[in-house]
């Protein structure tokens, strides 16, 4: 059976693609690059917290099981991939490149593949919190905890220079929209019936 597409999602996932490419263009002036810097990779866990499904504590066990499947095959899958390719292009190993792709921290991983990592850790550690309280604005409210620790309480900047494993310390930053997106989606998913919408909107905010 054919999942139903929901049009304006798709239209806003195509825009945050966009953004990406957008932002890494060597020519584009430094005041759109700080912008979409802004707001690119949180408005991918916005969208993903849209499509959170609610699982109770019992099945939290077989959740991460899944999840790890989900995330984390295709995670090392391309990661392998690129070492091989970055060993072939260097014409040597580095074994400091193979730990980093093992532990997947952000910024010592090929391109967007800590994501897969990031995203990973943020669905476990927000249904589980999901589970225990069984309460969306518990969990947003705990989620905003997590961002100030990541903001202020850290000893380095998460979002700029994540240093623990499987990004964890990325994830007490991003779980903030993750959990805004489980909110938002109930309330939003029947007002924009159009993709237009979204594409106006994206237009007025970027100029």
């Amino acid at each position: 059976m054919e999942k139903e597409r929901i049009e304006w999602i798709d239209t806003l996932k195509f825009l945050g693609i966009f953004s990406i490419y957008l932002g890494h263009l060597g020519s584009i002036p430094n005041n759109i690059r700080s912008f979409v810097f802004s707001y690119h990779v949180p408005l991918f866990f916005l969208i993903s917290g849209f499509f959170n499904k609610k699982i109770e504590l019992k099945e939290y066990f077989l959740f991460i099981k899944d999840s790890f499947k989900k995330y984390m095959y295709p995670y090392y899958f391309f990661t392998l991939i690129s070492l091989i390719y970055i060993s072939i292009r260097n014409n040597s190993f580095s074994f400091n490149n193979f730990i980093y792709s093992i532990t997947g921290i952000r910024n010592h991983v090929w391109g967007g593949l800590w994501f897969f990592s990031c995203l990973f850790i943020i669905k476990i550690t927000y249904n589980l919190i999901l589970a225990i309280f069984k309460n969306k604005f518990i969990v947003f409210i705990i989620s905003i905890f997590l961002y100030v620790i990541s903001m202020k309480y850290l000893p380095h900047i998460p979002r700029m220079n994540p240093k623990w494993v499987y990004n964890v310390d990325s994830a007490f930053f991003y779980i903030i929209f993750y959990s805004l997106g489980d909110i938002l989606f109930d309330k939003f998913k029947n007002k924009f019936q159009s993709k237009y919408y979204i594409i106006l909107y994206y237009i007025v905010y970027l100029f």
